[in-house]
């Protein structure tokens, strides 16, 4: 797809966003991932760049557009609807009616309560409450694979049949603007009490275990604040063709990093995934964990697949994301997928409170 025009994407998301998204973005070596709240078809791509056609901004923005959906009783803007759809339904049509006589549609409240964080720094929202509820916290060297039934998952009813589960839409009220959600399947978790070093990981994942981990990342979450050291951090990872023993470059620990953050700098990961070696698009799970020295605290080594990024630019306001006619067309759900949220960018160390809903879709 050719670039996105720029000067549109910034005054529909306006410029401190897109510029957040793209930093955010830089240096991803997984596929391009979808951007919601952007009319057309528009992906944050590994270099920073963004590609795809976009269907606003050339004279208004988004909250604009918002406060225009709601004075206008969510009036349709897009008067061209696609007529084939890359995913389990047939046409629009069979999407409406799998979706209303055909009792396929499944809403759910996000309610995430606001934690402090660091600027420009990831934070996991899974063991914060309270909608969906807190994920039981792990014992040490203890790992499991969530699903969609697991405390603290969105508890959606799994797809029957043949049919296959999709996101069509959400919407979400911050409290802070210029905050940027992740929306994906946590499918591996794993506690490190860095006290101990090194730590073999022998939780092995159901899900991503082929060409399908292709995208799928490590991230790292404090679950207990780190002690005041700062030592190097390895995790040796199987990748996506299932190469073993692949050690991702050592990365260091921030000192006395606080709780639900990334425990590293921004400049890793830009704040939020740990970069794989050259060539890997992809990880299956990981092998193994390792200190320089150990230290104290309590690490969430962790595993996800993206499924859309959500940019929160506008504080106090209903942001409506239409996943129809935006940029991931009725993106797929993994089957069983445990779905979470995450802050890969913080606009300001302020606790950020999410209220919306997510609507999901059978067919």
């Amino acid at each position: 797809m050719a670039s996105t025009h720029s000067s549109k994407l910034e005054r529909w998301l306006g410029k401190e966003q897109t510029e957040q998204l793209s930093q955010k973005m830089r240096g991803w070596y997984g596929p391009p991932i979808p951007v919601a709240n952007v009319p057309g078809g528009v992906f944050a791509t590994g270099d920073g760049d963004f590609c795809g056609p976009i269907r606003g901004g050339q004279f208004g923005t988004l909250y604009e557009y918002t406060c225009g959906k709601i004075k206008s009783a969510f009036r349709r803007w897009h008067k061209k609807q696609q007529t084939t759809l890359y995913t389990g339904f047939s046409s629009l049509s069979d999407l409406i009616s799998e979706a209303t006589t055909g009792g396929k549609r499944q809403d759910f409240i996000i309610a995430k309560a606001g934690v402090t964080g660091v600027a420009n720094i990831g934070n996991n929202l899974f063991d914060v409450g309270v909608q969906p509820v807190t994920m039981t916290t792990l014992s040490d060297a203890t790992g499991e694979n969530p699903t969609n039934a697991t405390q603290g998952a969105v508890p959606y009813t799994s797809e029957g049949g043949s049919d296959t589960m999709h996101f069509i839409g959400a919407t979400f009220v911050p409290t802070v603007a210029n905050n940027c959600l992740l929306m994906y399947d946590l499918y591996c978790r794993f506690l490190h009490n860095i006290a101990t070093d090194p730590q073999t990981v022998s939780t092995v994942p159901t899900r991503y275990q082929d060409t399908t981990s292709k995208g799928c990342f490590i991230t790292c979450f404090v679950q207990t604040a780190l002690g005041a050291t700062t030592p190097t951090y390895t995790i040796t990872y199987m990748d996506q063709d299932g190469n073993t023993a692949e050690a991702a470059a050592a990365q260091t620990i921030v000192a006395s990093a606080i709780a639900r953050r990334f425990p590293f700098a921004v400049t890793v990961g830009n704040g939020w995934f740990i970069p794989l070696n050259t060539a890997d698009t992809g990880v299956r799970k990981i092998t193994n964990l390792d200190l320089s020295a150990a230290s104290t605290g309590k690490i969430y080594a962790c595993l996800g697949k993206p499924y859309v990024l959500i940019p929160q630019p506008i504080a106090n306001q209903a942001l409506i994301i239409d996943g129809i006619n935006s940029a991931f067309n009725l993106v797929k759900i993994t089957a069983a997928s445990c779905i979470q949220f995450m802050e890969i960018n913080k606009g300001a160390t302020t606790a950020t409170t999410y209220n919306g809903q997510i609507i999901l879709v059978s067919g």
